[in-house]
């Protein structure tokens, strides 16, 4: 009986002998793989990944930006007095009209993309854990309100994690607040949202401090 060659070189071998067709660009790439040397091929499987993009850069880290304390009263889809210019129907429509948990007083940091990214990958860039990134709808209001240069000129988009609290679930939701040429502009994203924005154009994330 044969004995069946189980190393790396080995299953490839075995692999080329399966494939039928000799002239296709799978069957050459293994061919030529097959004819590395054992540590040829340890270096190509262990070869170390690219380091992932940068998409955030800190704008805030000699900055002192509190949030007061908030109770869950205030919902964005009513914040007329804060979002002047427009406030999107989705935030209705979409059922994002709920109060929240009140909050103490937090500080906050505003980051600026540096790189494309969508919205998840921006937030993930930051923590894994969402918990650490969310404001309440009351929060995003109050710094809104209250830091409004921190958006940054017209035409800049910033973006804020918020959770909703629905009769049967909770869910992540981003607002979107859009520096307009008469006041601010909001719309809801779901957290999957696969447009990517781009780096150049100076966009904001706002997120609770993180701890370092």
């Amino acid at each position: 009986m044969e004995t069946q060659d189980n190393t790396g070189l080995g299953l490839i071998k075995t692999t080329i002998e399966r494939v039928q067709n000799e002239n296709s660009l799978f069957y050459s790439a293994l061919k030529k793989l097959v004819n590395s040397s054992e540590k040829e091929l340890g270096n190509f499987l262990n070869e170390p990944k690219k380091q992932n993009k940068q998409i955030l850069r800190l704008l805030t880290s000699k900055d002192k930006l509190i949030i007061e304390a908030t109770n869950g009263d205030m919902s964005i889809a009513h914040s007329v007095d804060i979002f002047k210019e427009w406030i999107d129907s989705n935030f209705m429509r979409w059922g994002l009209d709920h109060s929240s948990e009140n909050k103490p007083e937090m500080p906050v940091d505003v980051y600026k993309m540096i790189g494309d990214a969508t919205i998840a990958e921006m937030f993930g860039s930051l923590s894994v854990d969402l918990d650490n990134l969310y404001l309440t709808q009351a929060q995003i209001g109050e710094f809104c309100y209250r830091y409004p240069n921190q958006l940054g000129a017209c035409g800049n988009e910033s973006f804020f994690l918020f959770k909703n609290q629905g009769h049967f679930s909770i869910e992540f939701f981003v607002a979107r607040v859009r520096v307009g040429s008469s006041g601010l502009r909001v719309y809801p994203h779901r957290l999957n949202d696969n447009h990517v924005w781009l780096g150049n154009h100076g966009h904001r994330v706002v997120v609770p401090k993180l701890a370092i």
